[in-house]
């Protein structure tokens, strides 16, 4: 588990230097347009959207090891070829890479951890790699920042090529830590027993589809718009807009490190479907504070509540860490392991793509119907965790039991 949290954490210290400036760099240093940047992060987009049902068939068909491995190979080739590129629409190859890698990384993660580490050890690891991520990406954006203004574009090469560098780094560690590892269930050979089924199981069944919900939810209704809604909001309302926002993901980023091990502990006492709906209650708890660190008032009191607000949203992040994955792997039977996992991944990208759309379309940066979407998005929410603990009562249940074994 330590080596595998030392590899991810080399991997999001290269985000953590390249992802706030990509932008900066496809601008400056590659001179692209604004029409041309939208190409290429839509390119983005669309590829991991559309590679979604195979990248499942492949992690299912040829084991999560050997797909993960080529996953973090072609996410080092994609990031160290955009350093090498420098016309259009060359970038557009490795963002077609990137985007295809990330999405077989997505789609195996879960069946590769469970694999090699075991079912039990994933809220631990999932509620850490939360942890890390959010230590470890802010203070090399903020040292790049600092660096990339004192040097220019040439160092924005240099941190791109660095961000492919860790990937390959990762694929080293990952292959270490599943040396020798024997086939478990999860990774038999899918001609071995029961039919593989088809990329459309997951959403037909019963029991995972409310987790697909809760996923889309949590992402389309919460983390994107923390991402992105809020601080827009803040733009909006205030001339120092740019630095409360920075007061905002930071409070929250040191919140999540200093108690998500005390969630974790939490969420696995209460069980997960009863975490992840407590996670939307908070959340839709936690919106009159919001509101009011959006009022325009002026007072220094204004910072402490944005930074309030920034440690309350931790909580029910924190619960949804060690909770959300850990029970896609228990719902996902043993020979779909990766196209369950494409299917949450799918419901993840989902949730980015509409989330901060639906709300930008419909409350622009008007802040009482941008918070009434949130409100609206964490009933949803809600909703579908109290079906996802109902189905698992439902399936827990003797009478249903019986009823199965008659039938």
């Amino acid at each position: 588990m330590r080596a595998y949290l030392g590899g991810y954490m080399l991997s999001a210290i290269g985000n953590g230097l390249v992802l706030p400036l990509t932008v900066i760099y496809l601008t400056s240093a590659r001179h692209l347009t604004a029409s041309q940047l939208g190409v290429y992060f839509g390119t983005l987009a669309v590829t991991g959207l559309l590679f979604n049902p195979v990248a499942g068939h492949l992690v299912d068909r040829f084991g999560s090891r050997s797909m993960l491995l080529l996953a973090m190979t072609g996410q080092a080739t994609g990031w160290m070829a955009l350093s090498a590129f420098t016309h259009w629409p060359w970038p557009l190859v490795s963002a077609v890479l990137i985007g295809l890698s990330n999405e077989l990384f997505f789609s195996s993660q879960l069946a590769f951890l469970e694999r090699v580490l075991g079912p039990e050890a994933l809220p631990r690891i999932f509620a850490a790699q939360h942890r890390v991520a959010n230590l470890v990406v802010a203070v090399p954006a903020l040292f790049s920042g600092i660096l990339v203004s004192g040097m220019g574009d040439n160092m924005l090469r240099w941190f791109i090529m660095a961000n492919g560098l860790t990937f390959l780094l990762f694929a080293g560690v990952l292959a270490y830590i599943s040396r020798g590892t024997t086939l478990r269930a999860s990774e038999a050979a899918p001609d071995s027993g029961t039919r593989p089924g088809s990329v459309l199981t997951p959403y037909r069944d019963r029991r995972f589809v409310p987790l697909l919900l809760v996923q889309f939810c949590v992402v389309a209704f919460a983390m994107a718009q923390l991402d992105t809604v809020v601080p827009a909001l803040l733009q909006a309302s205030v001339a120092d807009a740019a630095a409360m926002a920075s007061v905002l993901i930071a409070s929250n980023g040191v919140a999540v490190f200093i108690i998500g091990g005390r969630a974790r502990a939490f969420a696995q006492r209460i069980k997960e479907p009863k975490a992840l709906a407590l996670a939307f209650v908070l959340w839709g708890a936690g919106i009159p504070l919001l509101a009011v660190c959006l009022q325009d008032h002026g007072s220094p009191l204004r910072w402490v509540l944005v930074a309030c607000y920034g440690a309350y949203f931790a909580l029910p992040e924190v619960l949804v860490a060690p909770s959300l994955k850990p029970l896609a792997a228990k719902l996902s039977p043993a020979r779909l392991k990766g196209r369950y996992g494409a299917a949450i991944s799918f419901a993840y990208s989902l949730g980015l793509l509409c989330g901060p759309p639906l709300t930008f379309g419909l409350a622009g940066t008007d802040t009482t119907p941008a918070l009434i979407i949130m409100a609206v998005g964490s009933v949803l929410g809600l909703g579908a965790a109290v079906l996802l603990h109902a189905e698992g009562r439902k399936e827990r249940s003797p009478v249903h039991n019986a009823s199965a074994a008659v039938s």
